[in-house]
């Protein structure tokens, strides 16, 4: 016997999926199973391929933006549907089109920006694939798309919000041996509220090469290096708004090494703002440990990073590193602080309690990298200003999280976290603690 479809995990990105191992196989029992591979012809050569997503979210801030935002005693509701169908017309030519739907309901001050979009594509691309060589192939794609770059610091697709974040334009993937070259030129697709009114963003642009590659010199190791250009008309930081080209070369060495794995990442980035210089950067590690127990596998680690900030505003330099497009809860599902003009230490623990229950906690612990800059949120936009009175501490934030996996397709998960402010938020502003509840359902098919 082949695979069978509940043998092939769900991706991040759908569009990863690969079914094409079923087309041998009898039909499924499960309706949903049945729904991944679907013959278009005699032979199987084309195939259809159908899936989808509905996550109910609950969320509830006390204290938002520690006293800042606006405050709601009894939280918010948030729904997001997708619906995709994956079109192979053959090996080599595929459509896939994907759908979405994302409401708000209760939030005080109204939906954020990633919150609503009542309908609209999500995606919608078309792939062509042509053999280069015996071992070498390269794919064209064109159209709107989610992309995630390594460990989606820098381009990813905004998952733990409510709409997801999709780029419009074209992206050339080359594979040859061991090796995986994509380069891109596209545009963030701007949401907006109604029903197909989503459209290219022509203030901002990205373009760029990522390789992937195994790491020859030591096993069980891969080394990402890349080079990615961003352009928006009008860039906002502590420093004052202007005209932004900023140029980012980055390397990643990552895998796993017995019961360690590991994430290191070097991130320089230079060019311009307005009329002043850019330098700036950024260094982060990940390790942690996985063990086995009675009750299954455990995991304890600790995260670490550094995004520099602006030295002084006045030195015709900006230092301020910009994570461009990075994941939405960059540190946390609260999403209070984003990567920059940070310090950040992370001390972490997961427990796999049974075959279906997993328990996680961590403790967050974070500092202004320079005292001359603000402080940004998880979008890179300034959430507070620059002080002149000395400070680093931003706060401490333990969290916990449970989630609960009955079955492949229900995932049903809590988590609940405390920031307690520290003295630079303190002394610019509102400085309350946090308290932050979400819960959620997803039903993925």
């Amino acid at each position: 016997m082949g695979a069978q479809a509940s043998d092939v995990s769900f991706k991040a990105l759908r569009y990863e999926e690969d079914y094409s191992s079923l087309r041998d196989e009898p039909p499924s029992r499960a309706f949903a199973d049945r729904l991944k591979f679907i013959p278009l012809d005699a032979t199987g050569g084309a195939w259809l391929t159908l899936g989808g997503e509905s996550r109910s979210r609950y969320e509830y801030f006390s204290h938002a933006q520690w006293g800042a935002g606006p405050q709601d005693e009894d939280g918010y509701f948030l729904q997001r549907t997708m619906l995709h169908a994956d079109w192979h017309l053959a090996e080599a030519v595929r459509v896939f089109v994907q759908l979405k739907s994302g409401l708000e309901a209760g939030r005080n001050g109204g939906p954020r920006s990633t919150d609503e979009d009542r309908f609209d594509l999500n995606q919608a691309f078309v792939d062509a694939r042509w053999p280069v060589t015996a071992d070498a192939t390269l794919t064209l794609r064109v159209g709107r798309q989610e992309i995630a770059l390594g460990s989606s610091r820098l381009v990813s697709t905004r998952e733990a919000p409510n709409v997801h974040l999709t780029f419009d334009g074209a992206r050339v993937f080359l594979q040859h041996k061991g090796w995986r070259i994509d380069a891109l030129a596209v545009r963030p697709a701007q949401t907006r509220p109604g029903s197909f009114d989503d459209s290219p963003d022509r203030t901002q642009k990205l373009w760029g090469l990522y390789a992937v590659t195994p790491f020859p010199k030591w096993s069980g190791a891969n080394l990402d290096i890349y080079y990615l250009g961003y352009e928006r008309d009008s860039g906002r930081f502590a420093q004052g708004a202007a005209h932004e080209n900023r140029q980012t070369f980055g390397s990643r060495l990552w895998g796993k090494r017995g019961d360690w794995d590991y994430n290191g990442e070097a991130v320089l980035q230079f060019g311009r703002f307005g009329g002043d210089q850019i330098h700036a950067w950024l260094l982060s590690l990940d390790t942690s440990y996985t063990f086995s127990a009675a009750t299954g596998k455990s995991r304890l680690g600790v995260r670490g990073g550094i995004a520099s900030g602006d030295r002084d505003p006045d030195d015709g330099e900006l230092n301020t590193y910009n994570g461009l497009f990075p994941r939405g809860a960059y540190f946390h599902e609260s999403g209070l602080i984003g990567p920059a003009n940070i310090i950040a230490v992370d001390a972490f623990v997961t427990v796999q309690a049974s075959a279906a229950v997993n328990l996680s906690a961590d403790c967050n612990f974070f500092w202004r990298q320079s005292e001359h800059d603000g402080v940004y949120g998880s979008a890179v936009n300034l959430v507070r200003p620059a002080l002149t009175t000395p400070g680093r501490s931003l706060g401490t934030q333990p969290s916990v999280r449970v989630e609960w996996r009955p079955t492949r397709h229900w995932l049903v998960a809590a988590t609940f976290a405390r920031f307690y402010a520290g003295e630079v938020i303190r002394g610019s502003g509102p400085g309350r603690d946090v308290d932050y509840v979400s819960t959620w359902t997803t039903c993925t098919f």
